[in-house]
């Protein structure tokens, strides 16, 4: 006779989607939520972020394609910002505007659940949070401050 396998069901509440994993393989393959120090660490992150948005939309749709795809926390955050950034300027393709509103549905999922309160809320957060952060001005390596913004 063969052997008995064991499985785990996960439930995600935002799309619904019911995955049956082997529980051998559970440790592997999800992580827990975050803390609530580091879901309080995601909004000074995002405040920190300078990194630039990629010119080139290809490159740029492959780069947040992947983070998307590796759910890495403050990945998901560069995402958000440097598409909240580019927002600022123009349009937004239909990748990158699927790009941006995944990135914030995935940290807004996560967030809601530990800090509490409903997706919707923390979404409009974390939008406040990435333009503010872009509105604030910036400091040089000198010391002076920098008014324009990215």
């Amino acid at each position: 006779m063969g052997s008995k396998s064991v499985f785990t069901t996960l439930f995600f509440e935002r799309t619904g989607l019911e995955v049956i994993i082997p529980k051998s393989t559970f440790d592997q393959k999800v992580r827990s939520l975050m803390s609530s120090s580091k879901a309080q660490a995601v909004f000074t992150h995002i405040n920190g972020l300078h990194e630039p948005t990629e010119a080139l939309w290809k490159t740029r749709q492959k780069q947040n394609q992947g983070r998307l795809a590796g759910g890495d926390t403050m990945e998901l955050c560069t995402v958000a910002k440097s598409l909240i950034r580019l927002r600022r300027k123009g349009p937004l393709t239909a990748g990158d505007q699927t790009h941006l509103r995944r990135s914030l549905e995935m940290l807004a999922e996560e967030l809601s659940a530990v800090l509490g309160g409903d997706m919707e809320s923390m979404t409009l957060r974390l939008e406040q949070a990435c333009s503010t952060s872009l509105d604030a001005p910036k400091q040089t390596q000198n010391g002076a401050t920098n008014l324009s913004v990215a």
